[in-house]
């Protein structure tokens, strides 16, 4: 499933090394990496469980490679329901069915994007 979020960043303060986030205020996040090559109407990250077992958004290349950068200080919301829902499925918050615990509003899953790759951007 797609969803359009919203780059939350601080105003002043670049530390993407020029990432995905720092040239977009709405990106388009995947739930998953079958959708290759990513969709051509807007910039592409992908929804995965990060090295902590938390959920994090990483950019997709135009071929649909995942690029695995480090947090470069922006993160991505929506106000979506089904964001909620599709947090919660990565982060494994799931019910004894299986199903995923849906977050409460109160709590609005905010995801950090790592886009952040040291060195030569290709």
């Amino acid at each position: 499933m797609r969803h359009r979020v919203r780059v939350l960043r601080t105003p002043g303060w670049e530390c993407t090394n020029n990432g995905i986030s720092a040239r977009h205020d709405d990106l388009i996040a995947l739930e998953e990496v079958d959708c290759v090559p990513p969709v051509p109407d807007g910039p592409t990250v992908v929804l995965m469980t990060g090295p902590l077992g938390h959920p994090v958004l990483r950019p997709l290349t135009k071929d649909g490679t995942v690029v695995h950068g480090m947090m470069g200080g922006n993160f991505a919301e929506s106000s979506d329901s089904r964001w909620d829902a599709a947090v919660a499925a990565v982060t494994a918050c799931l019910d004894v069915t299986g199903e995923p615990i849906v977050l409460r509003r109160a709590v609005c899953p905010v995801v950090p994007i790592h886009d952040r790759v040291e060195g030569a951007r290709s």
